[in-house]
């Protein structure tokens, strides 16, 4: 959705005041790297010895009794045995509530949803930019169904197999794009939020300037299984009604994301091993969009909860599920809060 243009909103880089021609340089570097990298990948020598390459393609040849996956919070490579991999997958899919067997990927009933919906709204998608039409919904010839795959929590504690995160990767996969657009037209709205964090320097620069009592207590919160968690019609009915709010963030008419938002949710099919399942809970973590549905579902109903409580936090700061607070009451009244928002 590069082609897109940006959206009338104030960027992270504006609201920050500390350095201001430190994170646009970072932020002109992000760019650099994106166009120039597949440039210099390409004519860039191999920089692996013949014993390492050699080592390498012998490797490769063990991959049906191996499975090699990047661990869960960047720690690293874990080597695990193909069974034992697809067995903390399988458990994990055997969730009845969140996952149910398919028999086929509906590849034609998606791609007649998303024309129906993008031929509705034709004239203000082609007003966006003349591609954008003919992107969102791509020639099935050249996808395929979102795969998925788990990457182990070496960091949890367990006695003989780590369990897996769950990710959908929906790389070339028809919805795809689509998924990318809705990031593209939500994000200036979840941006927005007060309690929205984008990086640690808008922190660093929150906490130079609070002045935080010597009896304050820090806390930190992680919201459990996030994505499968988030209950798809009242997050749908929050987006929604946050667009209608801040139109003035918005690129594109509020329903035609609704409707593709309704397309990905009932669609949300993907492929493991030889089985077709679709994951009727939740939104799939591996999706464009996920993460700025969930930062927009969370800022408002973190929003509707301290609304209802007496003792509220110093500071309430949230990046995606893991939040921050400084709390400057008592313990009991602590433990009061957090229980009323676990409930």
């Amino acid at each position: 959705m590069k082609f897109l243009p940006k959206s009338n909103y104030v960027t992270y880089t504006q609201h920050y005041s500390g350095k201001p021609t430190l994170e646009a340089y970072i932020d002109q570097t992000k760019t650099d790297l994106n166009e120039n990298l597949p440039t210099i990948y390409k004519q860039r020598k191999p920089n692996l010895t013949k014993q390492v390459r050699h080592a390498k393609a012998n490797l490769k040849k063990q991959r049906t009794i191996i499975t090699i996956k990047p661990a869960d919070k960047n720690l690293g490579i874990v080597i695990m045995d193909t069974d034992d991999y697809l067995h903390q997958c399988s458990t994990l899919l055997a969730d009845k509530t969140t996952y149910r067997l398919a028999q086929e990927y509906p590849t034609t009933d998606i791609q007649r949803k998303l024309q129906n919906t993008i031929s509705s709204f034709a004239p203000q998608i082609k007003s966006l930019h003349k591609d954008l039409y003919n992107t969102l919904v791509p020639n099935i010839k050249h996808t395929q169904p979102p795969k998925f795959y788990g990457i182990p929590k070496i960091h949890k504690q367990f006695t003989t197999l780590p369990p897996v995160r769950p990710i959908v990767s929906h790389s070339n996969s028809i919805l795809s794009p689509s998924a990318s657009f809705i990031d593209h037209i939500l994000q200036p709205i979840a941006r927005h939020y007060p309690d929205y964090l984008h990086n640690s320097t808008l922190l660093q620069k929150t906490l130079q300037d609070l002045h935080v009592p010597d009896d304050a207590i820090l806390v930190t919160i992680d919201v459990e299984s996030l994505y499968p968690s988030i209950p798809q019609t009242e997050c749908i009915n929050i987006i929604y009604n946050e667009m209608h709010k801040h139109k003035e963030l918005l690129l594109c008419d509020p329903n035609l994301i609704i409707r593709l938002l309704h397309t990905h949710i009932n669609y949300n099919y993907f492929e493991f091993s030889t089985l077709i399942l679709q994951q009727t809970k939740g939104t799939a973590m591996g999706a464009s969009f996920s993460p700025t549905i969930a930062n927009i579902f969370l800022s408002v109903t973190l929003d509707l909860f301290l609304r209802t409580q007496q003792s509220k936090p110093l500071l309430l700061k949230r990046y995606i599920d893991d939040i921050l607070l400084i709390w400057p009451h008592s313990l009991d009244k602590l433990n009061a809060f957090l229980t009323a928002l676990s409930t």
